[in-house]
């Protein structure tokens, strides 16, 4: 999934990691998909108009619902299925 940063006009596209593949993003990098600074990305975790995980001293941004807060549907129909080996 891509998405047209809002503040570049010069069109520079952010990927969105499957959340599979990256359940979470660091607080810069959801700022870049969300078309906003470093500085208004963790203002907006500490607000809580973002939604985040403080792992230690980390704070992290679920990718799920990140998509979610930015109309991005997750289809959890496409997850793989493990089949426990008999």
């Amino acid at each position: 999934m891509r998405i047209r940063n809002a503040l570049n006009e010069s069109a520079m596209l952010v990927r969105v990691p499957d959340p599979r593949e990256q359940p979470t993003l660091s607080v810069p990098d959801a700022g870049a998909i969300l078309g906003i600074g470093r500085s208004a990305a963790y203002e907006a975790v500490r607000l809580g108009t973002v939604p985040s995980l403080r792992i230690g001293r980390r704070v992290r941004v679920p990718t799920a619902a990140l998509c979610r807060m930015v109309g991005i549907a997750v289809d959890p129909s496409d997850a793989t299925e493990s089949t426990p080996a008999t």
